[in-house]
Parts: structure tokens; C-alpha cells; sequence
């Protein structure tokens, strides 16, 4: 039986989803893995809930359900009675804990990267590896924590950041090992993907569509990372750099939302028998007459004919293509979206993290 003890930093939607799974889905893991999941600290804005005794029980150290009870019912995990610890800081917290495993999902940040940045950087040079859906540090730094990551043998899994429970990161890296990827084209965002199905299936204006989304819980309040297309941008780059062996950022993509689609967009698709997605796209094209290399990166509504691999990805699905000199091309379409796909692409990757760091063979 191997045992990972979590540190889970973000205890919001994703991070009390996580807990939630290794709640009710450990004694599956054990028996199924021989893998005991153990969170033994978890921390929010109002601080930290941590059980610094050893050995913990059988379980999780902390009482998760307890915890959850509490969150929901607008309580933070640092006003615990018995183990909160108000106002410590994930950063003071990663000082004084030991765990195998940090589970990183605090807010994201693109202009800094913080305090995910910060977090992940102090887990390392602890010794202790990193799981994370944080798109902020990897846009930012993914070249800096890679290095770290290497020079300290810690392990650095970031499934959940780009297009969370589809697998793109996973295939680019494992299953088009020895191949050149020189296009990707990616329905990255759910958001933004369901208000455009339900405005050429359902006839809804934008607003009408963006509303029905936020009372759903598929669009946040303020929605502008989604529909301007700032977390699509994001995504593709994380790919992009991780995958095609650019060093790209994001000012270099050429950005475009959906904000400017009505529906006479959506029908006029419709009558050229065509689909409306916002498409990442990167691509390495061949410079003009010189034969230099050059990255192209962009963002923006397209047109697809309704045989485009990405024209069936419909409500809060979403899909990548990769075009790649020896396999040809692969699709990979699905996912659910929201919290619990978020924190299930997260299980997946400490499952396989323990497969590689420690051998685990199922």
C-alpha cells in the first residue's frame, strides 16, 4: 500500500470537490490501487486546517466531511475548533507541514501567477511534488517549475489546466511521443461553447444565452475570462509551449471572444450548413520565402463546415485536434465541465504520478 499525504491549497469549488472524492471514493482507491489518499492539510482565505500528529488514521487526518459541512455553510477551514489555524497563510503553511503531494487550486492569476506561483515553487524546494489546475504559474513560468521540478525529482502534473477532464496534455505528451505536433485546433472552453450551442440550437440572443449559463453555475458572475477569451488564450499556450516545443506568451496570440456574435451570425452558419466554435489555434507555418519557421497563435470565433472534426462538440463538451507528421491527425472530444471533472482530472493526475514516482502497478 503506498499512502500520499495531500496538502490541498484552494479550498473553493475544485479544492472542496477533491476532498469530497477522496472522501468517498478512498476505500475504492485502496482497494482498487493500493493507493491511500491522506489530505492532512487544507487551506483558505480565512487560513488553514492542519493535524500535525503522526501517524494520522486511517482515511484522512482531517475530518473532511466536517470540513465540507462547514465551507458550505460559509465557514472557513481556519475557524476549525480542533485544527483551524486563522489566518495562516498556504505559504507559512508549506513551512511547517509534511506531505508528499500539494494540490494547488487557489484563484488563478495571469498577471503574477500568485500566490499559486509562490506555492508551488516552496513545495518543491521542500522535496514535495505538485498537482495542479492553476493556469496562472504554467502561462507565466511552466519553463522555471519544469526545471525546478527536475533539479529537486519532484513530480508536476497540470491535467486540470488545460481543458480540465479531457485528456489533452496526457495524449500530446505520451501518445504522440516521437511526433511532431505542427497544428493544434482546440474547443478549450465549455462557457463559452455551450452559450454558442444554445444560440444556434435554440435560437437565444447572446445575453439570453450568457444568463441562462450564469444560472446554470456554467459561466461565472463576471464571465470575462471565458467569453473574451482570455482562458482559452490561456490554455492553448500552456499547450502550445508544453507540446510543439514553443516558448510562446500570450501577448503573442491574437485574441477575439464571442462577445460580438449575435444571432444572425448563428443563422447565417446555419444556412452555409456551418458551425460557429471559439477555436484556439496553433500552428507552425514556414516563413516567407526564406524558409523560416514562425509560430502562429490565435484566438477567435471560426466558421466550421460541418465535417470539421470540432463541429459535433456541442454544449459544454469541448475538443482538440492535433495534426502530427507521423500518426496523422487524432481528435479527442467530451469531458464534463465544472467542479467535479476539474477535481477528477486532478485524481488522475496523482494516480499517475504514483504510478511513475512510486511504482504503482495498476
Amino acid at each position: 500500500m503506498i499512502k500520499l499525504r495531500l496538502v490541498i491549497l484552494g479550498f473553493g469549488h475544485v479544492g472542496q470537490a477533491l476532498a469530497g472524492i477522496v472522501l468517498d471514493k478512498g476505500p475504492e482507491y485502496r482497494r482498487r490501487y493500493h493507493l491511500d489518499l491522506e489530505v492532512v492539510a487544507v487551506a483558505d482565505s480565512s487560513g488553514a486546517a492542519v493535524n500535525f500528529s503522526q501517524p494520522a488514521s486511517p482515511g484522512g487526518s482531517l475530518p473532511l466531511a466536517e470540513l465540507l459541512e462547514r465551507k458550505q455553510g460559509g465557514v472557513g477551514v481556519g475557524l476549525h475548533p480542533i485544527y483551524g489555524r486563522p489566518g495562516l497563510s498556504g505559504e507559512e503553511l508549506l513551512r511547517t507541514v509534511t506531505a508528499e503531494v500539494v494540490i494547488e487550486v487557489s484563484p488563478t492569476d495571469f498577471r503574477t501567477g500568485e500566490p499559486a506561483l509562490t506555492h508551488i515553487r516552496m513545495a518543491m524546494e521542500r522535496g514535495m511534488h505538485v498537482v495542479t489546475a492553476n493556469k496562472g504559474p504554467l502561462v507565466l513560468s511552466f519553463d522555471e517549475i519544469s526545471s525546478l521540478a527536475r533539479v529537486r525529482s519532484c513530480g508536476f502534473k497540470f491535467g486540470g489546466a488545460v481543458a480540465a477532464a479531457l485528456p489533452t496534455a496526457s495524449i500530446g505528451y505520451y501518445e504522440l511521443a516521437g511526433s511532431q505536433i505542427h497544428r493544434l485546433e482546440g474547443v478549450l472552453n465549455g462557457t463559452t461553447n455551450y452559450i454558442l450551442t444554445r444560440m444556434a440550437e435554440n435560437n437565444l440572443s447572446y445575453d439570453l444565452a450568457l444568463q441562462e449559463a450564469q444560472s446554470k453555475g456554467i459561466a461565472e458572475r463576471n464571465p470575462v475570462l471565458d467569453v473574451e477569451g482570455w482562458d482559452t488564450a490561456a490554455k492553448l499556450l500552456i499547450l502550445t509551449n508544453t507540446l510543439m516545443g514553443a516558448r510562446a506568451n500570450l501577448e503573442q496570440i491574437k485574441r477575439e471572444g464571442i462577445t460580438g456574435l449575435t444571432r444572425a451570425h448563428l443563422e447565417d452558419a446555419q444556412r452555409k450548413n456551418m458551425v460557429v466554435k471559439l477555436l484556439g489555434v496553433a500552428e507552425w507555418k514556414d516563413g516567407p520565402g526564406q524558409g523560416e519557421v514562425s509560430l502562429k497563435l490565435q484566438v477567435s470565433p471560426k466558421w466550421l463546415s460541418k465535417d470539421h472534426p470540432l463541429a459535433g462538440v456541442k454544449g459544454t463538451e469541448k475538443g482538440l485536434t492535433f495534426y502530427t507528421d507521423l500518426l496523422g491527425k487524432l481528435t479527442v472530444i467530451g469531458g464534463g465541465s465544472g467542479p467535479i471533472p476539474a477535481a477528477g482530472s486532478m485524481i488522475r493526475d496523482i494516480i499517475n504520478l504514483a504510478r511513475e514516482v512510486y511504482g504503482l502497478d495498476r
